[in-house]
């Protein structure tokens, strides 16, 4: 191996180590509200290789996945997770009314059409179901510095770490698409939901376990809260 290849490596085993630690802390959040829930039919739309839905499965959920990438489908059938392989830019391929819980987490920037979307997912939910999404606020200060700089592409480069964000991908997942086509803030996704049929009813404006950090999200959301999670209920 070259010089230039090892470099490459810790490149991307330094991301690797980031991204591990912000998914934790998505799921962890996740896992405090699946706790309080009622049992059933759970869908997570974007599940990767079923990590989150194995630990949804293992509190007694009943748990469907779907992913575009057919590598991670095949992962997450190997651990007994009723998985689909399809893009949600398109129809959902479940029935109507079928699921109590639908998760999103980190999906909805890389959709092309998020308003569809949002139809779709009410249209699978049952009435007294609920829509737990998560991604990342365009408005969050560093991000609205990467537009100065017209880095609309993927505004998440300034994350510390990031820098590696494409080497990572580009060694181990080759046909994967960082772009991010939707850029949301915590007001205007809220606002999208509930344009399209939502009612959101509980915000977790910061994903940070600081303390500081989330007095200071809790004050000025829309500038200090990188990320964001709402859960919506159908009307």
């Amino acid at each position: 191996m070259t010089k230039e290849n090892i470099a490459l490596r810790k490149e991307s085993e330094r991301y690797k180590h980031y991204e591990s630690m912000t998914w934790n802390k998505r799921h962890n959040l996740g896992l405090e509200i699946f706790k309080k829930l009622p049992k059933g039919k759970v869908l997570e739309i974007g599940c990767a290789d079923g990590l989150f839905l194995n630990k949804l499965k293992e509190l007694g959920f009943d748990v469907y996945g779907i992913d575009i990438y057919p590598q991670w489908v095949e992962k997450c059938r190997t651990k007994g997770i009723n998985t689909t392989c399809g893009d949600v830019n398109n129809k959902l391929p479940y029935k109507d009314v079928f699921f109590d819980y639908v998760i999103n987490f980190e999906t909805i920037a890389h959709l092309i059409d998020p308003t569809n979307f949002a139809r779709e997912v009410k249209r699978v939910l049952k009435k007294s179901g609920k829509f737990i999404i998560e991604s990342t606020n365009s408005a969050y200060w560093k991000y609205r510095i990467s537009y100065l700089f017209a880095q609309t592409k993927n505004y998440e480069m300034l994350w510390p770490g990031c820098e590696s964000y494409n080497t990572h991908y580009n060694l181990i997942w080759p046909e994967h698409k960082s772009m991010h086509f939707q850029h949301y803030s915590l007001n205007s996704c809220k606002e999208m939901l509930e344009d399209n049929g939502f009612h959101v009813n509980d915000i977790s404006k910061q994903l940070s376990e600081n303390k500081l950090n989330k007095v200071k999200s809790a004050i000025f959301p829309n500038f200090f809260c990188s990320e964001y999670m709402f859960i919506a209920k159908p009307l």
